[in-house]
């Protein structure tokens, strides 16, 4: 969880690519994006997450995310299926390949492309099962 609003920055269709960012507040010295690669389906069910809360999907909502994205049996135990829940009680849900949290500095904060990410710190990866 991340305690700050996260809003939809960036997808990529053709690269498969989703960017949640937060951009850094005055007295905060760096900004946050979660990218989200390897993007089969996904449903945001609202335009800001505060806080930001990834949560892998449980047994039974995993397999209704797999046969909404139609991933073939065969592949689905490589597939990353997360629940995005917002303090209306809702959740959004991404089945992707993988989710990489990184930070960069203030003034670091707008760029969306491959170097942006070469160059944040990165905090953590999560991937399948």
């Amino acid at each position: 969880m991340i305690e700050r609003p996260f809003r939809l920055r960036h997808y990529m269709v053709s690269h498969t690519r989703l960017i949640l960012h937060s951009f850094a507040q005055p007295d905060e010295p760096e900004s946050f994006s979660v990218l989200f690669g390897g993007v089969q389906a996904m449903h945001l069910h609202t335009r800001v997450y505060n806080p930001l809360i990834i949560e892998q999907a449980d047994e039974a909502t995993r397999a209704g995310m797999l046969a909404f994205a139609a991933i073939p049996e065969r592949i689905q135990d490589r597939m990353l299926c997360l629940t995005l829940p917002d303090s209306q009680g809702g959740a959004g849900s991404i089945v992707c390949y993988f989710a990489s949290v990184f930070a960069r500095p203030r003034d670091q904060s707008g760029g969306v492309d491959a170097r942006a990410f070469d160059e944040a710190r990165h905090i953590q990866t999560i991937g399948p099962r």
